[in-house]
């Protein structure tokens, strides 16, 4: 088991709550190029598998509505999906969503690889350089996953979101937390 998955899984245990990064400023910060940017922005906003993030094409992320959509092909047997993202409100997700696409509108064109000539051992080598060996790109997935899950979202909305074929590969992703545990308690004690 990854040390960043086991270190969230202690914690969990410890506090009954699981830690959710949902600002990554700082992080942003230490961005030394453009793919570093997109990179970072797209793995927390989306969560993809390295292998998925170095086959996005500019064209693949686009403007729909109120939205940003992000289309995600999957090579290792998961599912293809598209995933919406806001471009309106007052939280970070907006605010990440709308520099993801100034930095791709300004960058790129269709057919363009975003992150060209890297590979998904780039993305997690440059995501612990970023985040200076804090975090690696997986803690990405199981971040959004588990923002996804405590926001109240089905097994089959969390399936659909990681792009997987089963719900048992969502099932690490749900966290109850220690209130939901007193809510259980304090039904049975009416039995």
């Amino acid at each position: 088991m990854p040390r960043y998955v086991k270190k969230r899984l202690i914690d969990f245990h410890e506090k009954g709550e699981i830690e959710i990064i949902t600002n990554i400023d700082n992080y942003l910060a230490n961005c030394k190029t453009l793919r570093d940017k997109i990179a970072l922005l797209l793995l927390f906003l989306t969560g993809p598998r390295p292998s998925e993030l170095v086959e996005l094409k500019a064209g693949d992320v686009y403007r729909k509505g109120n939205f940003c959509v992000v289309h995600f092909k999957t090579k290792k047997g998961g599912v293809s999906r598209d995933i919406y993202l806001p471009r309106r409100g007052k939280g970070n997700f907006p605010r990440y969503t709308n520099l993801l696409l100034d930095l791709i509108d300004e960058h790129y064109v269709d057919e363009m690889k975003l992150l060209w000539g890297w590979k998904p051992y780039t993305v997690r080598d440059r995501i612990y350089a970023i985040t200076k060996g804090e975090l690696a790109p997986y803690f990405f997935r199981h971040n959004i996953n588990s923002l996804h899950s405590k926001l109240g979202r089905s097994l089959q909305e969390l399936k659909y979101l990681k792009g997987a074929k089963t719900i048992a590969s969502v099932e690490p992703y749900v966290h109850i937390s220690a209130d939901v545990h007193k809510k259980i308690a304090r039904g049975l004690a009416k039995v």
